[in-house]
């Protein structure tokens, strides 16, 4: 993201660019995301997995040649947002298959499956922190030198200095992003042998005939139709699936609604209260990323504590007052160090000191807001389609249920990226399109 601001710096769609590029995502994301919903099977064909994994991975290394590629600004901005757009589409059908696949296993599959997707998270902004830490290491002599990146880095150095680490930088970024994408074709195919039969498109092997009739069925027996159920699985109505759900959904879209009202759009633009000459910690792009990193790894802490039970209720009305409280955070991050054109004004003196005037304490609030998201999604991603922790659901509707949830999560994306401009534009007074 710092990159791409850097690289549009001076263009109408500077400031405005995480919020194009999060409600583009979100908004392509939903509608590829109800026709994968729509057109879901009980079987989950391995294509379904593969296809989305080998075409984000070709996305995501083109990204990586991007910087080599001299784009003026409104070019620059029309590629990224089609790569994004293209990548939503790809990420929708994925979802999708490994949501209603882990939802076979249980609660304990999703929560892992949450978790599993928090982690890369967290790897991809530590990444991105090293990165950038060692671009900026020529310009804060003595500070400790990352010897790894620092020597991928110096092979490649031409021409000017500080614009030439950027793109380094950047490329390296991408790259190990494309590798790390690319790995989960290599664990799918491990994993593959693995998954029931019932579940893959294949004729089922025979039973063992010395097996123990006597046992008492699970869940997963009846979800993996090894035990009749009273309704025919084809029956499960989306509609009705949906009503029954409906505390649980309206919960997980609220969450993402919050989230992604401010959270990169109106975060990204909030600065360390300290000169950026004092220390490397308080230039803009390690601030970047650092706040990327705290944010991420705190959804992966609330993600993880999803499974402590003492702590995690899964009752729908708590749940859904849970999303709700999570508005709190709006006016927080409006009270920070939020940095704005001085020719748009503020709803604040410029002179003044913001009201939080610490960066621990921005830091200790993006932490908090990020524990909640990633707590309160996954409890309802895993409840929702869970007999044992949502009693009104019958076992035969959890498919369903896992993907209508995903549905509104991704609906929440998207309301929430468009809330981000009506938010900038109350922070800003200006137009949330364009720098005008």
């Amino acid at each position: 993201m710092p990159y791409f601001l850097e690289r549009l710096a001076g263009s109408p769609y500077a400031s405005s660019f995480p919020s194009w590029l999060s409600v583009t995502w979100t908004f392509v994301g939903l509608v590829s995301l109800a026709c994968a919903t729509w057109a879901a099977q009980e079987v989950i064909p391995a294509t379904r997995i593969i296809f989305p994994l080998v075409s984000n991975t070709l996305l995501i290394t083109f990204l990586a040649i991007l910087p080599r590629l001299p784009l003026p600004p409104g070019a620059l901005f029309a590629v990224v947002l089609t790569n994004g757009a293209l990548q939503a589409v790809s990420g929708s059908w994925f979802k999708i298959a490994v949501a209603a696949l882990a939802s076979v296993f249980g609660p304990d599959a999703i929560a892992a499956f949450m978790t599993g997707s928090a982690l890369v998270a967290v790897g991809v902004s530590l990444l991105k922190l090293a990165t950038v830490y060692t671009s900026l290491r020529s310009e804060y002599p003595g500070v400790f030198t990352l010897d790894l990146i620092s020597t991928i880095h110096l092979a490649t150095l031409s021409g000017s200095p500080s614009d030439t680490d950027t793109v380094t930088s950047t490329v390296i970024y991408f790259s190990v992003s494309a590798s790390l994408v690319g790995s989960g074709i290599v664990a799918y195919a491990y994993l593959y042998p693995k998954i029931p039969h019932d579940v893959r498109k294949e004729r089922p092997q025979p039973e063992d005939d010395h097996s123990d009739t006597e046992s008492v069925p699970t869940e997963v027996d009846y979800l993996l139709g090894r035990v009749s159920t009273p309704t025919p699985i084809s029956s499960a109505s989306i509609w009705i699936v949906a009503r029954k759900n409906a505390y649980y959904n309206f919960s997980v879209f609220y969450v993402f609604v919050v989230t992604l009202a401010v959270f990169p759009a109106i975060t990204t633009s909030i600065l360390s209260v300290n000169s950026p000459d004092e220390s490397i910690l308080f230039n803009p792009l390690i601030f970047s990323a650092l706040h990327f990193l705290n944010f991420n790894f705190a959804d992966l802490v609330g993600r993880a504590l999803a499974s402590s039970k003492p702590i995690s209720s899964t009752s729908n009305t708590r749940l859904l007052l849970y999303s709700l409280a999570r508005t709190a955070f709006i006016p927080l991050f409006l009270l920070c160090n939020i940095q704005h054109k001085p020719k748009f004004g503020s709803l604040v003196d410029g002179s003044s000191k913001p009201f939080f005037n610490s960066d621990i304490a921005y830091m200790l609030i993006l932490f908090a807001f990020g524990l909640t998201n990633g707590h309160a999604s996954t409890l309802v991603l895993m409840a929702a389609p869970s007999k044992v922790m949502n009693p009104g659901l019958e076992l035969y509707e959890s498919k369903t249920a896992a993907r209508i949830a995903q549905f509104c999560l991704v609906g929440g994306l998207v309301v929430g990226s468009a809330t981000s401009f009506g938010l900038r534009a109350i922070q800003c007074r200006c137009n949330p399109f364009l720098d005008q």
